[in-house]
């Protein structure tokens, strides 16, 4: 208790304690002028407005923290709740269906980041999660990833018209709300779990055979052609966003460009995971299965890469490190390794 007493008597004769003081009697005297402004309208009425100010002043400090505790907590605290970006390799991995893993795997995925997860790139500024950055640049980048396979996807299957309207569904825009341009629209969350039902009913017909996937070596090939070619794209993204922040003094896109390009890696990610399952048969070679190895722990690497800060620094500073570079570089590996895989597959063929 006495603790308690001598940290208030010390408070009082802190500049701190005389800041408060002066702040509340600015906000009195401002009260004041407000109160003389009223009483000096035409339409005074002097018991209403009375206790209109009566009550005010009264309860004025209160009003203001209620302003300020909504302003400090709704916002910051709200975004922390939403906050969530989700690098977890195992995703799915227990899957026991021996067929096609890689189509369940993206429709979780679709349904983890719309419904058991916020989706947070079409949230309007009233929801606190507006206020983030990050995270909706990462789902950004995971719904662009499952868009580009799944069209792939669909140009391997071309009678599968289940999955080219999946395809068309996720390359709606990711910022649709319920409104768009002051008219009612429909969201981008609603698109995409439509996707995710076309692919699951994909799946089912595959497993009742009333739809053929398929798992051919040139299947195979035109995948993993597509998966490094999209990985291509984005280690030249990221050679822009490096060119364009190398003379700024702190690149604040840097941050948006990186995570949604780890949401683009995190997909390529668990498709190269579950294909090794998928395509098993092609897999019996060993040479196919080494350079999948190095595609895979050079993914993974870059799916794992999370500093605190982004950072785009200049490649020569020894002070400040490029985490853009880093994630280049992982994703540059992978697509070269992907691109032995295909060579690897046409040797065999060749045989």
């Amino acid at each position: 208790m006495e603790k308690f007493k001598n940290f208030f008597q010390k408070f009082k004769q802190s500049k701190l304690s005389l800041f408060f003081k002066s702040m509340t009697e600015i906000f009195a005297a401002l009260w004041e002028k407000v109160k003389f402004f009223l009483k000096s309208g035409v339409d005074f009425t002097p018991p209403v407005k009375d206790k209109i100010l009566s009550f005010v002043i009264k309860w004025w400090h209160w009003v203001l923290g209620g302003i300020f505790a909504f302003i400090v907590l709704y916002y910051p605290a709200g975004a922390l709740l939403y906050h969530r970006i989700d690098l977890n390799v195992f995703f799915d991995a227990d899957k026991k269906e021996e067929k096609i893993q890689m189509l369940d795997t993206l429709s979780d995925l679709i349904s983890r980041e719309t419904d058991t997860y916020a989706f947070t790139p079409n949230l309007p500024f009233f929801f606190p999660a507006a206020v983030l950055d990050n995270m909706p640049a990462f789902q950004t980048g995971v719904i662009e990833g499952t868009q580009k396979t799944i069209a792939t996807f669909s140009e391997i299957n071309p009678s599968a018209e289940d999955l080219k309207q999946a395809a068309d569904l996720l390359a709606y825009p990711v910022s649709i709300w319920h409104v768009n341009q002051w008219k009612p629209s429909v969201s981008s969350v609603k698109k995409y779990r439509t996707a995710k039902h076309l692919i699951a009913e994909f799946k089912e017909k595959v497993l009742n055979a009333t739809q053929d996937f398929n798992l051919s070596a040139q299947s195979l090939d035109l995948l993993l052609t597509a998966l490094a070619e999209n990985l291509k794209e984005c280690v030249d993204l990221l050679e822009v966003q490096i060119q364009n922040g190398e003379k700024k003094l702190w690149d604040t896109v840097a941050d948006n460009v990186f995570y949604e390009i780890k949401g683009q890696s995190y997909v390529y990610f668990l498709v190269l995971r579950d294909l090794k399952n998928d395509f098993k048969e092609l897999f019996q070679d060993e040479t196919l299965r080494k350079k999948w190895e190095n595609a895979f722990f050079a993914l993974k690497k870059a799916v794992k890469l999370q500093p605190l800060v982004v950072v785009n620094g200049s490649a020569e500073t020894q002070f400040a490190p490029n985490h853009l570079l880093g994630l280049g570089f992982y994703l540059a590996q992978a697509s070269l390794n992907l691109s032995e895989m295909t060579q690897s597959l046409k040797g065999t063929a060749d045989e």
